[in-house]
């Protein structure tokens, strides 16, 4: 009869979460990378659109509201903003705000939400009110526009 023994058991399971943390922080990496390759491709392409004359869609406008606010949060990141921070940085990305009645509201609703989720974490509170900084990771990238989306081949 095989004796089992529980310590050989729990080292075992030990290992293989180690490996899986290991893997993780492996992919979390790569993914930073990739994320910071694709933001590069996106301002060069809008560059290169502009010395070429070729309009380019804008993928922001694409986004809801919360979506927006992380992407606003994201490009921000480390700098810290408040919600008139973000509502210029909206507004500076081409964001349409003008189906809100009350944007500042909106944007303060969203904002509270992100807190919870610890997706931003607060800032110092200033001359301009309270801050926020970006603190959930790297935050979505922009929907592609649809003629890049054309191109992408279904995995």
């Amino acid at each position: 009869m095989v004796e089992y023994d529980r310590l050989k058991e729990r080292e075992r399971w030990k290992a293989l979460f180690e490996s899986a943390q290991d893997e993780l922080v492996d992919a979390l990496q790569e993914r930073e990378l990739l994320e910071h390759r694709i933001r590069s491709l996106q301002e060069d392409i809008g560059h290169l659109a502009a010395l070429c004359g070729e309009p380019v869609e804008d993928p922001l406008k694409e986004l809801g509201l919360t979506d927006a606010i992380r992407y606003v949060f994201g490009k921000a990141k480390p700098q810290a903003l408040n919600a008139v921070g973000v509502k210029n940085g909206l507004v500076a990305d081409g964001y349409d705000i003008s189906d809100y009645s009350n944007v500042m509201a909106s944007i303060h609703t969203v904002i509270k939400r992100l807190l919870k989720k610890k997706e931003i974490a607060s800032g110092a509170t200033g001359f301009e009110g309270k801050t926020y900084v970006w603190a959930g990771g790297l935050p979505p990238p922009p929907p592609l526009p649809e003629r890049l989306r054309r191109r992408v081949k279904p995995v």
